[in-house]
């Protein structure tokens, strides 16, 4: 016959195993909070200049909505710092309005982009000035930029400002009239 082993562990080495995760635990939180904060401030920066290089792509290509029409005057980013819009920007296809306006207007709504959980627009600029809102329209089928309803040269940018949630973490992205993004 087989002798079964009694011996287990006693409470003192459970408490003593649960002290040390618990003070693992208190070690890595504060790491955790840096990391996400860091994480959603540069997803939030890949998906900006993503979405800018999405509309030129749409603009230099063209793309057709399902009855074969495209917008005429563009496709842009509208971006807006008011209460309740801070937390994301609207990609828009240009189709309202005379050809000179490129700019958003309410019924061009083509789709509402949130930033990731935490991160707000906290500025917009143009050239340093200060401004509510923003639109960046690339137009077909050269990718013409018009920045605010006027086309840029190349030295026109937008800068857009964020912040996660308390102010801890800024960050910046600048679209420039040429076409860069930094």
């Amino acid at each position: 016959m087989k002798k079964i082993n009694k011996t287990g562990i006693s409470l003192i080495e459970l408490l003593i195993a649960i002290a040390i995760i618990g003070i693992m635990s208190l070690l890595a939180f504060p790491n955790y909070i840096a990391y996400k904060k860091t994480k959603s401030m540069d997803l939030a920066k890949v998906q900006i200049l993503g979405d800018a290089r999405k509309i030129q792509n749409y603009a230099l290509s063209t793309v057709e909505f399902t009855d074969g029409t495209f917008p005429q005057n563009g496709y842009g980013i509208h971006f807006d710092k008011s209460v309740g819009s801070n937390s994301g920007y609207i990609i828009f296809a240009d189709f309202l309005g005379d050809t000179d306006a490129r700019s958003y207007d309410t019924g061009e709504y083509f789709e509402y982009v949130a930033l990731p959980e935490g991160v707000t627009i906290t500025d917009i600029e143009v050239n340093g000035i200060s401004h509510n809102d923003a639109d960046y329209v690339v137009t077909p089928p050269y990718g013409s930029i018009y920045i605010n309803g006027d086309i840029s040269e190349g030295d026109t940018v937008v800068s857009v400002s964020i912040d996660y949630s308390n102010g801890s973490t800024t960050s910046s992205i600048e679209l420039n009239g040429s076409g860069s993004i930094d």
